[in-house]
């Protein structure tokens, strides 16, 4: 019952909030796939230049669930390899479920980028991770951080995590299917963020197999159906958050098909790859 109450009074304060933000611009749900989900082939032959180029001499941080975790490792891959990962290779060594266990799983996905990327700090049990991949030659810096919307002390967690007051060049982070729990405040997280880097990009949350385009799908998930209603509320909130740009995903819940699934939640590449091309024109555009 509390937990009810707490999203009732959240959804309510992310309402008036938009109701204030009379200067929003940005519509998340527009469902427009990037130009890469049809054009695959032509992207992918220049994705591993265009990404080299544009994080040379970066610093970056993706802060968030597994489905940011999956980004920032096949952008990794993409930056090691210079290409995305191809889906015939799957079952992937850069996803957990092809390994026996979590540790292993650690291990293994750090191998595959071997000599930049290593797990720093990484819990048995899959809920904590902080993961870094470091290229002298190219002089690139990625940091993940996983982040489910609880446990955010503002002082704390800049000292732990960036005690030199180190800058960044950009945050991309999402909160996805966890929601921010009632005692933290997502205005002071997001105004963290701004504070870290030059920019900072909110990724909207991918949609399930099935949950859009399958008419009795939200009736047999209630609880799903009352999350998106609160996730898109979120989203569209930091989407016109100021000095937030939006990297918007919802073409997943209209062309994602069961077969770019691993899972009910998460993709097989070339979805994963797609989505940072397209961080990458989101970064560029003017």
């Amino acid at each position: 019952m509390m937990i009810n109450i707490v999203s009732v009074c959240v959804s309510i304060i992310l309402h008036v909030c938009l109701i204030y933000r009379a200067n929003a611009t940005v519509i998340i749900n527009s469902y427009k796939p990037p130009y890469c989900y049809h054009e695959w082939t032509s992207c992918d032959h220049g994705l591993g230049s265009k990404a080299v180029q544009f994080y040379s001499n970066k610093k970056v941080l993706f802060i968030g669930d597994s489905l940011t975790r999956y980004q920032y490792l096949s952008l990794c891959y993409i930056l090691r390899h210079r290409k995305a990962q191809r889906k015939e290779t799957y079952p992937s060594v850069l996803q957990e479920n092809t390994w026996d266990g979590w540790p292993a799983f650690f291990i293994g996905s750090s191998n595959m980028l071997y000599p930049y990327e290593e797990c720093t700090v990484c819990d048995h049990g899959g809920t904590y991770e902080y993961r870094h991949y470091h290229d002298p030659h190219l002089n690139i810096k990625l940091t993940y951080i996983q982040y489910r919307g609880i446990g955010f002390e503002k002082d704390n967690w800049l000292n732990i995590y960036f005690p030199n007051n180190e800058h960044l060049d950009l945050v991309v982070t999402n909160v996805g299917f966890f929601g921010f729990h009632f005692s933290n405040s997502y205005v002071q997280f997001i105004e963290v963020m701004k504070a870290l880097a030059d920019k900072v990009v909110w990724k909207t949350t991918t949609y399930q197999d099935q949950e859009y385009i399958t008419p009795d799908w939200w009736e047999k998930h209630s609880s799903a159906a009352a999350n998106r209603t609160t996730m898109n509320q979120m989203d569209s909130f930091m989407c016109n958050y100021e000095g937030v740009l939006c990297l918007d995903t919802s073409w997943t819940a209209t062309h994602a098909k069961s077969t770019n699934y691993w899972d009910t939640t998460h993709f097989k590449e070339p979805i994963y790859a797609i989505f940072n091309d397209e961080l990458i024109n989101v970064l560029k555009a003017p």
